[in-house]
C-alpha cells in the first residue's frame, strides 16, 4: 500500500511533469531541494512564512506544515536525488501564474515521489501545494 502525506487544505488542480532550466523553473526546482534537504518541524516552519502561497497558508496551519516536515524526516530521512517525470519540458511563459511538477525522489530511507504546485506570488515562486507519497508513510 502507498502512504499519502499531503498538507491539509493543498490540493493542486492538475500535475503537470516537466524538465527544464529557465530561471523559473531553476527556482523552483531550488524551493523543492530547500525543502526536502532537511525535512525537520524547524525547516518547514521557516520555509511556511516566506515560501507558502496566501491561500495554502489559510487552509493549513503552521503546526500541521511543521508536522508534515517533521512525519518526513522521520519516516523518509533527507532527499538525496530527485527526478523530474515526463518527456516534456517546463515551460513557463513569463506571463504563467501557476505550475504543477512530480519528481520521483530517493530520500535517505527509500523512495517517493514529490507531487507540488507553485504560484507565482509578489514576483517569485511560492508552493501552492505539496504531496508526499511513498510506502514508508504508511501508518
Amino acid at each position: 500500500m502507498l502512504g499519502l502525506l499531503s498538507c491539509p487544505g493543498c490540493s493542486g488542480n492538475r500535475t503537470t511533469s516537466a524538465k527544464g532550466s529557465d530561471a523559473a523553473a531553476m527556482e523552483i526546482d531550488e524551493r523543492i531541494d530547500m525543502l526536502f534537504s532537511q525535512p525537520t518541524s524547524e525547516n518547514f516552519g521557516r520555509s511556511y512564512d516566506s515560501e507558502t502561497t496566501k491561500s495554502l497558508r489559510s487552509k493549513t496551519s503552521k503546526e500541521q506544515f511543521c508536522a508534515m516536515g517533521a512525519k518526513l524526516g522521520a519516516k523518509l530521512g533527507a532527499l538525496e536525488k530527485k527526478k523530474l517525470l515526463g518527456d516534456k519540458p517546463l515551460q513557463i511563459d513569463k506571463n504563467s501564474s501557476a505550475v504543477d511538477v512530480s519528481y520521483a525522489a530517493v530520500f535517505k530511507e527509500g523512495e517517493g515521489k514529490i507531487l507540488a504546485s507553485f504560484r507565482r506570488e509578489s514576483g517569485s515562486w511560492k508552493i501552492a501545494s505539496l504531496r508526499v507519497m511513498s510506502e514508508l508513510l504508511d501508518d
